[in-house]
């Protein structure tokens, strides 16, 4: 069986912040502002495409500062 892509998770020291710039750049929405749950701002933020056409992309926070460059490219374009 091949396997499929589910999901992408992104970790972040300021993961609120980064959540919120993520959702600017691809017109995505917190996944609890759409389901009017709330989350402890501790916990990894759940972002969504409104229409259901993107990958749900968590963003989780993490303690340690960056060190290395990241390994990820994420290739995004804007349709004409």
């Amino acid at each position: 069986m091949t396997a499929r892509f589910k999901d992408l998770a992104l970790d972040a020291g300021d993961h609120q912040a980064l959540a919120d710039w993520w959702c600017r750049a691809l017109g995505y929405l917190r996944r609890d502002s759409m389901t009017g749950d709330s989350r402890p701002a501790d916990w990894p933020v759940p972002i969504v495409d409104p229409v259901g056409d993107g990958p749900l992309i968590w963003i989780n926070p993490v303690p340690e500062a960056k060190t290395v460059k990241n390994r990820l490219h994420l290739d995004v374009f804007t349709p004409r």
